[in-house]
């Protein structure tokens, strides 16, 4: 599912990204999707206490950032602890084994699934998709104002 997006402004940025030694313009890079994944996380927690209603306390997303070259990932997800929420955004059909190992979410299992014909059902309850397409804005705006903050710094602690 890819959009066109059109930036600008991001053409003078990437020269003075490219003006940088390689590992100082890698390290901008990264840290700069970091803070915009940081925009996505912050609505995706919030949309998973509303949509599912979890409410005990606790983190429910995690960022995992990758990079090759000049190429960052940022995946914005379920944490570890939190693992079976991935099932809420397209929605599942789980086994009775794998519905045994939620007895520690006994509550939640029976808010969650439903039994249909010998099987466990989740219905969807999208969360991430929604946190993305509401924040896409944001996001492209905090990493573009990151980088000329990052880049403005590094140039003039160099000098």
């Amino acid at each position: 599912m890819s959009e066109d997006i059109i930036l600008k402004g991001f053409d003078e940025l990437d020269q003075r990204l490219h003006a940088l030694p390689e590992k100082m313009a890698k390290k901008i890079l990264r840290q700069s999707a970091v803070e915009g994944a940081k925009v996505i996380q912050a609505e995706a927690d919030r949309l998973i206490r509303f949509k599912v209603k979890i409410k005990h306390a606790g983190k429910t997303t995690s960022i995992q950032t990758s990079q090759h070259y000049s190429t960052v990932i940022c995946r914005v997800g379920p944490s570890g602890k939190k693992w079976y929420l991935k099932f809420f955004e397209t929605g599942t059909v789980i086994s009775n084994k794998a519905m045994q190992g939620l007895k520690h979410t006994a509550k939640i299992k029976e808010r969650m699934a439903r039994r249909v014909g010998g099987m466990w059902r989740i219905s969807p309850r999208p969360w991430l998709r929604p946190a993305l397409d509401t924040t896409k804005e944001k996001v492209l705006e905090k990493v573009g104002d990151e980088l000329g903050s990052r880049i403005e710094f590094e140039v003039t602690s160099q000098l």
